[in-house]
């Protein structure tokens, strides 16, 4: 399975490929939650940046430590990303995902907007996000993700704040 997913990474002639082969990918999966745990977060690896990968490795490990801090028998939920990692929102995940416009940024990264909808009867819901790509060992990768491009538009590489590498330092 993972070779067939770099192959795929590989063969994407442009960002929009890139993206619209990312989605997919995201849409198949049966587990659209807890993406932070290894086995979900590993099976979209071959699409990620090694940065933006080692990143969720700390956070998954920051939430650990969030976990282990708090005060016994406390269900409170991590204050960053539980759910959704990428394409969702708190209302929920995505059931369909068009790529949008393409954006060159002055990094030298690309942005591609995602126009992400869920289908719910009379109160479908609509939202864009957008996908951070680069070129990485001769192929696109995603680089970093933005949510929620029309309202709060903040990045996922900034939404753990709160931890220093694997280390949680906030209020438990």
């Amino acid at each position: 399975m993972l070779a067939i997913l770099l192959a795929v990474a590989a063969t994407a002639a442009s960002p929009q490929a890139f993206v619209a082969k990312f989605a997919a990918s995201y849409m198949k999966q049966h587990r659209m939650y807890g993406l932070l745990e290894g086995k979900d977060r590993r099976a979209m690896a071959p699409f990620l940046t090694a940065r933006l990968l080692h990143q969720l490795d700390d956070a998954s490990a920051c939430q650990q430590d969030w976990q282990r801090q708090q005060p016994k028998g406390s269900n409170d939920k991590p204050p960053y990303v539980d759910c959704c990692l990428f394409f969702g929102i708190p209302d929920g995940n995505p059931t369909s995902i068009k790529v949008g416009a393409v954006e060159a940024m002055p990094d030298g990264r690309t942005k591609v907007v995602v126009n992400c909808e869920q289908k719910a009867g009379r109160d479908d819901i609509h939202w864009r996000n957008a996908v951070i790509v680069t070129m990485e060992n001769g192929h696109y990768a995603v680089d970093d993700f933005v949510y929620d491009l029309d309202r709060d538009a903040s990045l996922l590489s900034e939404s753990f704040t709160e931890c220093r590498g694997k280390r949680w330092v906030g209020q438990p």
